[in-house]
């Protein structure tokens, strides 16, 4: 039985979309959106990792593996 997978595009021509369990893509955008607020100057990108990490569970971080990599490829 397959996982259900979302497809995450990137603004780079040329670059094939990667796609990656639903999962971890739901779990890693509600960290996103937790984390950057709807109005005001937003956050910088450098940040991003270490603010999704903090909002993520031990288990989750432990799941997702690299979060600075998930975090890239879910904001894209």
């Amino acid at each position: 039985m397959s996982e259900d997978k979302v497809t995450c595009h990137t603004p780079t021509p040329g670059k094939q979309p990667t796609r990656i369990d639903a999962w971890k893509y739901d779990c890693v955008r509600e960290a996103i959106l937790a984390v950057v607020p709807v109005g005001g100057a937003g956050v910088a990108f450098k940040d991003l990792p270490g603010l999704v990490s903090a909002q993520l569970s031990a288990a989750h971080r432990a799941d997702l593996g690299s979060v600075s990599w998930y975090a890239v490829t879910v904001k894209l």
